[in-house]
Parts: structure tokens; C-alpha cells; sequence
């Protein structure tokens, strides 16, 4: 339904709708077989379509030889499953933020299945407090600086278009969904400032814009996660191409779809992260990768610990997540312009952990550049994780000023405290 909207849609609700009701039994016995042949519709260009293919199935355009490829066994309507389907065409789907899909999957997660992956899904909010530091608001502030230079504009516009963000524990997608719309808006921004003086009606909408969904590479353990992750990048590009045909009055849809994300289905630790992107073509790496202690983790967890920081002495006492904090300097030691933030549990910036961990990140040129201290971790899924977590922005270069966040109480609002430096504790003192 995430291709449902009131107007402009991918197909409107209406079109589905009728479909449903007109061509399906009222017991839903039917139901699948159509929905099957829909997709196989959804799937198929117009110009090879059958002939005689029913002129009501005709109307719906063609999507991509992706999105509607697989071919799933059918489901077993009835008459309240095939009523709560038409239900929910009444709802306007097309101003609903993709990020919901990752809450609304961990509410559905069975809490063991949950606790062996130790998936925990990141509101916005949070989102934010990673991506505004580790990128969004530099370039709000290089937007700002450029945007009346028209020369220097357009190499920022490029910029835009050049940058690759990677979630290696990506989920149901939820940080690339914030990223990419954040970028997406700085380039609407970009496309104002440029084109604000120009009266011209045959300028091509898709010709201007540089951002897009392939710009994005995600890795998840798990198949429908990962499913959901591609389906809601595409989302969030459409409601963006929205946002785009309001502002210059001419309506704009990526139909077929020609690009995609990368959102690889294997698990992180066992994957080259290489294969995924090539380290030169890498920007950002962020995410919210598993919350799994010493104590919490499956004899597989500790012995890919083990493994990931291979003869590392004390690798054994780690907190999962440590695990991608390696794998992310390791891309570093070959783009050193590569920066990085994870949300994690607080652990690792205390106790025994900080010598083992950051006594190899630091060993390997990691420096940390911003960070939110112990905050209390808030979720828009039911059952969310009763945990407090930090915020770490590093890399191998030193950015000009360094940022951290101070909570009064871990429920409170963060507030950004001056410091010149930031160690491994979190506090403004020298690397010891």
C-alpha cells in the first residue's frame, strides 16, 4: 500500500479499489489469484503485455522488472481479510513516512526472535541526532555559503548527487530513509535558488535532479527487513518527486523505475563490505547496529566477535556492536574522507571495554569527531527496548570543532556543550 496516494500516485487508491470490489467475491476466495495476476501486470511493459489483457488491468502502469517480480505463494483470503484490505484503501497513504515500517515490524517481532538479533528500531528523532552532526548540517551550512554563486552552486548540486551513504545493519531501512529524504530536500533547496529567476515552461523536471535511490547501500540479516528497507527508499523517492512536481507545476514520477538501492541480505560479519560499495565511492557509514552485551550473545555472536578482531587481546569481553565499529575503521584505512556514527549501547564507553575497543580503534587513526552522551532510548514500535544508549561520530580525520551532546537526565533533551577534544569516555580530556 506504501504506493497508494490521494493524487499524482504511483496508481490511485480509487483505481485499486475498484478492482477489488468489481472483480473479486465478496468471500475473498478469488482474491489472491487477482492480486497475482495484478503484480504479473505491475511487472510487465506495456508493449508486452497481452493483447487481450483486460482493459481494467491495463490502466495500471508499468512499475519495474523488480518491485513485482517475485512470485509469492498465494494467500488464502476471506471476506473480513479482503474487507480490511479495501479499508485501508480509504486511508491516504502518500504523506506517511517510511520510517514507520521499521516500528511497525518490531511490533510484530516475536520478543525472542528480537532478543536473539538484539533489533531495536530507531525513531527520527534519533535518526537526526546521528545524521544532522555526522553530515546533514554541513551541508546546510556549505548550501548557505554557495548558494549565490551560481558556479560554485551547481558543483554542490553535483555533490549532492555523488554522495553514498551505507547502513550496515540497516533493517527495515529507517536511517537511509531520514538520509535520503534530507538530502533530497537540500536539493529542492539547491533547485530553487537556481532555478528562482527562470520563467522557462519546457524545463525537464527529471533532467535537474541529481539525487537518487542508488546513492544508498544497506546490509541486513534479515530477508523481509530488507525487502522493506528497498520498498520504503522508493516510497520516500516518490513523495519527494511529489514535493518536486508542487514546486515547478509539472507532475514528475520515476516510472519504471530504472534505479534501486543496494540492500544486500547477508549478515554484516560475515559479508566483505566491499562487495557491497567499493571504499573510494563511500561518504557516510551510520546505522544502529545490534545491542548484544558480553552476557547477551549466542556462541555464534561471540565467536564472529572473535573473529572480526581476529587476535585482538580481550576481544572476548566486547559488546556486539563493537564489531562494526571495526568493520567501519577497516574501510577507513582505504578512504580516509569516509565518516561514520552508530547508535550504541553505552558500554563500550566504559569500563574495561574502552581499552580493548578504542585502544585498536585509535591504534588505526580513529578519532572521534561528535557524540551524544548516555541518552534514554526512545522507539515508535511497541515493546521498544528499555536501554540507554550514546551517539559516536568518528573517522580517521579530525573535524575542525568537535560536538557533544550533554543529557541532564537520560530522558531529557540533548544540549550541545563546548569541547576541543573528545576521548573514548566522552568528556572533554586528552586520548589516554
Amino acid at each position: 500500500f506504501c504506493l497508494f496516494a490521494e493524487d499524482n500516485a504511483i496508481f490511485e487508491r480509487q483505481q485499486f479499489k475498484e478492482l477489488v470490489e468489481l472483480r473479486s467475491a465478496d468471500d475473498g476466495s478469488d482474491l489472491a489469484a487477482l492480486l497475482a495476476n495484478l503484480f504479473q501486470v505491475l511487472n510487465t511493459p506495456d508493449g508486452k503485455r497481452l493483447k487481450n489483457l483486460d482493459e481494467q488491468l491495463a490502466d495500471f502502469k508499468y512499475i519495474n522488472g523488480k518491485l513485482f517480480e517475485e512470485v509469492l505463494p498465494l494467500a488464502s483470503f476471506d471476506s473480513k481479510m479482503r474487507e480490511t484490505l479495501l479499508d485501508c484503501t480509504t486511508l491516504n497513504w502518500a504523506r506517511i513516512s517510511p520510517a514507520i515500517f521499521g516500528a511497525l515490524f518490531q511490533s510484530i517481532m516475536d520478543k525472542k526472535a528480537r532478543r536473539n538479533l538484539g533489533a531495536h528500531y530507531t525513531s527520527e528523532v534519533n535518526i537526526l541526532k546521528a545524521l544532522r552532526p555526522l553530515f546533514v548540517d554541513a551541508l546546510r551550512e556549505e548550501f548557505l555559503r554557495v548558494k549565490r554563486d551560481k558556479k560554485r552552486l551547481l558543483a554542490f548540486h553535483e555533490k549532492l548527487g555523488g554522495i553514498k551513504i551505507l547502513d550496515p545493519a540497516c533493517g527495515c531501512g529507517n536511517f537511509l530513509v531520514i538520509a535520503y529524504r534530507e538530502l533530497r530536500l537540500l536539493e529542492l533547496d539547491v533547485l530553487r535558488e537556481t532555478f528562482k529567476a527562470s520563467s522557462n515552461s519546457l524545463l525537464d523536471v527529471g533532467q535537474i535532479m541529481f539525487v537518487d535511490v542508488d546513492q544508498f547501500y544497506g546490509i541486513e540479516v534479515e530477508e523481509f527487513p530488507a525487502q522493506i528497507a528497498q520498498v520504503a527508499l522508493w516510497m520516500t523517492d516518490h513523495q519527494m518527486n511529489l514535493k518536486v512536481s508542487e514546486e515547478f507545476g509539472q507532475y514528475f514520477a520515476r516510472l519504471p523505475l530504472k534505479k534501486a538501492p543496494s540492500i544486500v541480505h547477508k549478515n554484516a560479519l560475515s559479508i566483505d563490505w566491499r562487495t557491497v560499495v567499493a571504499p573510494q565511492d563511500l561518504s557516510y557509514i551510520v546505522g544502529n547496529p545490534p545491542f548484544k552485551g558480553k552476557k547477551e550473545q549466542t556462541s555464534e555472536q561471540k565467536a564472529e566477535v572473535l573473529a572480526t578482531f581476529s587476535s585482538l587481546k580481550g576481544a572476548g569481553i566486547l559488546d556486539y556492536v563493537s564489531c562494526w565499529y571495526r568493520k567501519a575503521a577497516e574501510l577507513m584505512d582505504e578512504n580516509d574522507s569516509i565518516m561514520a556514527a552508530f547508535v550504541s549501547t553505552n558500554s563500550i564507553t566504559q569500563g574495561e571495554q574502552v581499552g580493548v575497543l578504542w585502544g585498536d580503534l585509535l591504534s588505526r587513526g580513529v578519532t572521534i569527531n561528535f557524540a551524544h552522551r548516555t541518552f534514554e532510548w526512545s522507539s515508535e514500535a511497541k515493546g521498544k527496548a528499555a536501554v540507554h544508549c550514546v551517539i559516536i561520530g568518528f573517522a580517521r580525520r579530525s573535524t575542525a570543532t568537535k560536538q557533544l551532546f550533554e543529557y541532564a537526565r537520560v530522558s531529557d533533551e540533548p544540549v550541545e556543550i563546548a569541547v576541543t577534544r573528545l576521548n573514548p569516555y566522552l568528556v572533554d580530556a586528552a586520548v589516554t
